[in-house]
């Protein structure tokens, strides 16, 4: 989608300064990455990247409510998400496990 690339790259750019430990430099590099112009499918491709940064800055809560965010938009990548390595740190937190759960099956008429 327009835009994805120039925001991917300042995601990952945030994601490495957070590892760093260079938190305020992080935080700065995602503000601007939210700010850039970006089609709607992509900026919800980028919520995973943007939950990602945020776990990496220690913030669990708003990591966890942006990956709701983003699997209220691909509610199929549940459980994909419960494995990813990526969400290691998450793997063990109830909210996680409650995000990533997969919604009981609704059956229609007659099934």
């Amino acid at each position: 989608g327009r835009g994805y690339n120039a925001v991917y790259r300042r995601m990952m750019a945030a994601a490495v300064l957070a590892r760093a430990g260079e938190r305020d430099s992080a935080q700065a590099v995602l503000a601007r990455a939210r700010r850039l112009e970006v089609d709607e499918g992509a900026r919800t491709f980028l919520l995973y990247d943007e939950a990602h940064v945020l776990l990496l800055l220690g913030d669990r809560d708003q990591a966890i409510a942006v990956l709701r965010r983003y699997l209220a938009l691909r509610p199929f990548l549940r459980a994909y998400l419960s494995r990813d390595p990526v969400f290691r740190a998450l793997h063990g937190d109830p909210r996680f496990a409650e995000a990533v759960r997969s919604p009981p099956r609704t059956t229609g008429p007659g099934t």
